[in-house]
């Protein structure tokens, strides 16, 4: 792995995790390569130790999850440009989605569902669908994480198998982690933090994760999933008013379900159990009924953000379970200043071999807000190269209304309130260029005068002619599990409807 040259790359900041960044899109490109698909992985009982320490260090000591460690098994992270790469490889193996999805009476499966848009919105799109992107298929695997580093090395030594000392990881000053090290190796700690009372709570962590994971799925069945809108990246979500009909046995499961739902929508990929504010929030959907559930919010809250997340609780009207569940829609939050500049992004020529054409030139993929992947298709490598793609904003509303002809503001404002309601339209992509707004590429919408030369472009000017949109990754079982009824659900209406009629 080689830095830039006159870097020096310890005097980096967070330079630990930079390396450990680089590493894995190393490693991955090469599995890629090579079709690899499980990696393996020395950490060892003692990196555990220490990742725990430091995790108690940072502050996120509120529960049992910050004890749960390294996972021996996990897909191997990565970033934007390794992401880039396997989605030009799956042009030809699309994973598609109707662009919104409703709750299926009775059972049934997402495949029930129609794959295409309707047919006004799929006019200028490649294929009329939004798809979802697919994950790498490559796992990382741990196996030597209940052996400690003493015993890996005698068995090296034993064994006369070579291995490889990095200096850098005896320097305290370095990093956290090294500094952890340091403290381990040179100096007597409190019982509490002994290596064998750090490994007996993992220990009961990782028994209380199993549990978890367990109650969490068990809530997906119960929860009901009213839609999710892949155009906007929003979903309406009806939660069991009663938590304490499900038996619940641990604080940690309601978060774990909020996990699994803000997944779905965040454009934040971490997701760490032990910070408060996914506590905070969890007892803010799941309110408090039983002594489960501690710091309570002191008043009925309407509205909450967590991970750049935006929690509302909707009014159900006269629907037949306003009794028995308490309705949220959950949306991308709203854009601050400093974001939206952040999220302008420029589309570059990237040739197409297998599918360009003289007269037609393709972009490379640009990935929007963490959320969405976007492409597109234009006449013209120049006119290509001046279009961009942001955020929505207000200011453009006025612009629009004054430039579009009656018809197209009132198929914009349909599809404005369809999809993203209020200030969620802010938080749309819209692909720009010299003359303003050309496109709302997830509503499938292009502003008239940017269809191309058919549409009545002045002569010589080439349009914009098509786009491609896929959704983030998301695990489709999820959706399934919140799509479709279940013995888990007709047992909760059961409970809940008795638990009411004792309160009348």
């Amino acid at each position: 792995m080689q830095w830039p040259e006159n870097v020096l790359s310890q005097s980096l900041p967070n330079f630990e995790t930079q390396a450990r960044q680089k590493r894995y899109r190393l490693l991955t490109q090469a599995a890629m390569r090579t079709g690899i698909r499980n990696l393996f992985l020395g950490h060892h009982q003692d990196d555990q130790i220490e990742t725990i320490l430091m995790r108690l260090i940072r502050g996120k000591s509120g529960s049992l999850a910050s004890f749960w460690g390294i996972a021996d098994t996990a897909p191997i992270p990565t970033d934007a440009d390794i992401e880039a790469e396997l989605i030009s490889s799956q042009d030809s193996e699309e994973e598609l989605m109707p662009h919104r999805i409703e709750r299926l009476e009775p059972k049934g499966a997402l495949e029930s569902y129609s794959r295409r848009l309707p047919e006004p919105f799929s006019i200028h799109s490649f294929d009329g669908c939004i798809s979802l992107a697919q994950r790498l298929d490559i796992s990382l695997h741990r196996p030597l994480l209940k052996f400690s580093k003493a015993r890996i090395l005698a068995t090296c030594k034993a064994n006369d198998i070579q291995f490889v000392s990095d200096p850098t990881n005896f320097n305290p000053q370095l990093t956290l982690r090294n500094a952890v090290r340091y403290l381990l190796t040179n100096y007597k700690l409190p019982r509490a933090l002994s290596r064998d009372s750090i490994l007996r709570i993992h220990d009961r962590a990782l028994d209380q994760l199993k549990y978890v994971h367990f109650e969490a799925e068990r809530a997906l069945d119960v929860a009901e999933l009213t839609s999710f809108d892949l155009r906007s990246g929003s979903l309406r979500l009806r939660v069991p008013k009663f938590p304490h009909l499900l038996k619940w046995q641990t604080s940690e499961t309601p978060v774990a379900f909020l996990a699994q739902i803000l997944r779905l929508v965040s454009p934040v990929d971490g997701f760490e159990m032990s910070k408060s504010s996914y506590h905070n929030a969890a007892n803010v959907i799941f309110p408090r009924i039983s002594p489960l559930y501690s710091s309570p919010p002191s008043g009925p809250v309407s509205t909450l953000a967590v991970n750049q997340v935006l929690l509302t609780r909707e009014e159900q009207g006269h629907h037949p379970e306003q009794e028995r569940y308490a309705s949220w829609r959950l949306s991308r939050q709203p854009l601050r200043r400093e974001q939206m500049h952040r999220l302008l992004r420029k589309f570059t020529y990237q040739p197409h071999p297998e599918v360009e054409t003289a007269a037609e030139f393709y972009s490379g993929w640009v990935f929007w807000d963490c959320r969405y992947w976007i492409r597109i298709c234009c006449t013209s490598v120049h006119y290509l190269q001046s279009c961009a793609i942001r955020p929505f904003q207000p200011s453009d509303a006025a612009d629009l209304n004054t430039t579009l002809d009656r018809e197209s503001k009132a198929t914009l404002s349909r599809l404005l309130h369809d999809a993203a309601p209020g200030k969620v339209r802010y938080t749309l992509p819209v692909i720009t260029g010299d003359m303003g707004i050309r496109a709302f590429p997830t509503l499938n919408f292009a502003v008239p005068e940017h269809l191309g030369h058919s549409i009545g472009n002045k002569e010589g000017e080439p349009g914009l002619l098509r786009w491609k949109v896929k959704y983030k990754y998301i695990d489709r079982k999820t959706i399934e599990r919140l799509s479709v009824c279940g013995s888990s659900t007709d047992q909760y209406q059961a409970a809940a409807q008795e638990y009411l009629k004792s309160k009348t």
